[in-house]
């Protein structure tokens, strides 16, 4: 199963931050939830990764995302990654052992913002074994 939401031009930047960084610090947040279904993540995006983009936005929708996958799965290991093509940032949740994604919850909120920052949000599912949800968005400048 797929699902894929597309939208259009990204607002204005607030600065330049690094998304590993960006990660680490939500997945703090994250970390309980996680470990009271036998779940973790691993965050495998690169230190040297840096996007300019709005940093609250981008920081509403990956939290948004990253709580999706960690009320959807049990007994699990997400990877988070990212990578860059040009301006566009891919940045992905992989994991395994999940009930598939549900956005009713949550989706109201997310769609304002992933349409702000002119990305798009693409939900794979193989058969109920595994899931990724892949979030791309323009980052600005081609910050290396």
């Amino acid at each position: 199963m797929e699902i894929k939401f597309t939208f259009g031009t990204p607002v204005k930047t607030n600065g330049t931050v690094s998304l590993n960084k960006m990660i680490s610090r939500l997945l703090m947040s994250f970390q309980p939830a996680a470990a009271r279904k036998n779940s973790f993540f691993i965050n495998e995006i690169p230190y040297d990764l840096i996007v300019q983009v709005n940093k609250n936005m981008l920081a509403a929708v990956i939290s948004e995302l990253m709580s999706s996958a960690v009320h959807k799965t049990k007994n699990s290991c997400i990877h988070i990654t990212a990578k860059r093509y040009s301006d566009i940032i891919l940045f992905r949740l992989k994991d395994s052992n999940v009930d598939g994604y549900s956005f009713e919850y949550n989706w109201k909120q997310v769609n304002p913002l992933v349409e702000r920052l002119g990305g798009c949000i693409t939900i794979n599912e193989a058969q109920r074994k595994s899931s990724q949800i892949t979030f791309s968005f323009r980052s600005l400048a081609n910050v290396a």
